[in-house]
Order: structure tokens, then sequence, then C-alpha cells
């Protein structure tokens, strides 16, 4: 079993590395992954792994750092802040 799980392993980093630009999330790569291999959660059972960040850290994949989006409140300040901010009279 071990050469068995060593290999998908092995080619799930190929296949990773193959893609580009780099998946941002687990639903991402499995979009793109090559269709001879089996999903990264198959792959990672054997060895006991069931979340995708702990996956990638123990296949010693780098992953990019992409910034966090930024959220835009939906609050309107009431008319007479925006008098008072505006010095209106």
């Amino acid at each position: 079993m071990g050469k068995f799980k060593d290999y998908w392993k092995e080619e799930f980093i190929k296949d990773y590395n193959r893609i580009n630009p780099k998946p941002t999330s687990c639903k991402e790569y499995c979009k793109k992954r090559g269709n001879n291999l089996p999903e990264w959660r198959t792959i990672a059972h054997p060895y006991g792994i069931a979340n995708w960040t702990d996956w990638l850290s123990f296949c010693e994949i780098l992953t990019p750092k992409y910034p966090k989006p930024i959220v835009i409140s939906r609050y309107v300040p009431s008319l007479e802040l925006l008098k008072e901010l505006s010095n209106y009279e």
C-alpha cells in the first residue's frame, strides 16, 4: 500500500505544479485537475489528512499568498451626518 499511495501523492504534486495560475482553493483545483487523477481527498485519505491546507503542507507545496478581498460596508450615513461633515448650513 505504501508505494501505491506514494505514487498518487507524487502524481498529485505533478498535476498541481502543472496548473497555472495556481489554484486558490480545493474547489478550483478540482475543476482544473487532470482527468486521470482521483480527487485530492481520495489521495489524502490513506495519510489521514482531510483538510486541503494540511494536504498541501504535507505535500510540501508552497501556496501563493493572495490579498484578502476588501469588504465594503453598506452603511449609508444619515443626511444630518452628511451635512455636518460638509459644513452645510
